[in-house]
């Protein structure tokens, strides 16, 4: 079954069952000072909605799934 992340959030991984899925936007962008950060949101929310009130990711996570931005020497906001 697929999850929506809402739900997700309000009752954690007790929710899941084996092959359960759980539904994220996760979306990078590039700041002007030479540096990057990852945000993760709803999957019904646009790009931009994810990018302004979205959860901030974990740099490693970050990095894990969006390499390309670390290998151009971007540095990850903090």
């Amino acid at each position: 079954m697929i999850i929506p992340y809402s739900a997700y959030a309000r009752q954690g991984p007790e929710l899941l069952g084996p092959g359960d899925s759980v539904i994220i936007k996760v979306c990078a962008t590039k700041g002007s000072d030479g540096d990057w950060a990852a945000y993760k949101g709803f999957s019904y929310w646009s790009d931009e909605e994810v990018l302004a009130s979205g959860d901030k990711l974990p740099e490693a996570a970050a990095v894990a799934l969006f390499p390309s931005f670390a290998w151009a020497g971007l540095v990850y906001r903090a």
